[in-house]
């Protein structure tokens, strides 16, 4: 197994630039994830040789670097989902909490309909509160009328099944895939000195 030792060199000796970023440990070249750490890795690297060599700096240009990627990331989730290695997307998916019925209703989406039995699937969750039981059924008696009626985005319902209100997911799903995924990313931690 071949194998790719940094993705950047820590000292780029033909610009004289320190890549603050860099993969220290050795990735295996047919890891999944390896193309994706190279990938955001050489997008850090090549932004800060890029400010130092030009003369400007944008105030937590890295974070902001880091956020459009992720956001590439999770389109392509959604959007272009062969456009992932399949270990990957499924990762993504379980970090995301929604069951796969959900996934794939918000993939469906983007053609303004969904398959009615990826909702049926959902009262089955025994983490099923009983006011989104009713909700997701109201949803699914509109999705199955004359004229059918989808809404502009899958039922809220059936992403998070466990509580009403949408804005009581975010900051727990935060907590606990931050501790879930931490081992994972803390381990590319940046070169801070």
């Amino acid at each position: 197994m071949s194998s790719v030792t940094g993705c950047l060199p820590e000292n780029n000796p033909g610009s004289g630039m320190k890549s603050r970023y860099h993969v220290r440990e050795t990735v295996p070249a047919d890891s999944d994830c390896s193309a994706i750490v190279c990938t955001v890795s050489f997008d850090a690297g090549s932004y800060n040789a890029f400010t130092s060599k030009n003369g400007f700096h944008i105030p937590h240009g890295e974070a902001l670097l880091f956020c459009i990627c992720c956001t590439q990331i999770v389109h392509a989730l959604f959007c272009r989902p062969d456009t992932l290695a399949r270990s990957y997307e499924i990762w993504l998916s379980n970090a995301s909490g929604a069951s796969r019925q959900a996934i794939k209703m918000v993939r469906d989406m983007k053609n303004s309909t969904f398959d009615v039995q990826d909702i049926d699937k959902i009262p089955q969750r025994s983490d099923l509160i009983p006011a989104n039981r009713t909700a997701l059924l109201a949803a699914r008696a509109l999705a199955t009328g004359e004229p059918p009626y989808f809404g502009l985005y899958p039922p809220c319902n059936a992403i998070h099944p466990w509580v009403e209100s949408c804005l009581r997911v975010p900051i727990p799903r935060l907590m606990t895939v931050f501790k879930w995924a931490f081992p994972i990313y803390g381990a590319r931690i940046p070169n801070w000195s």
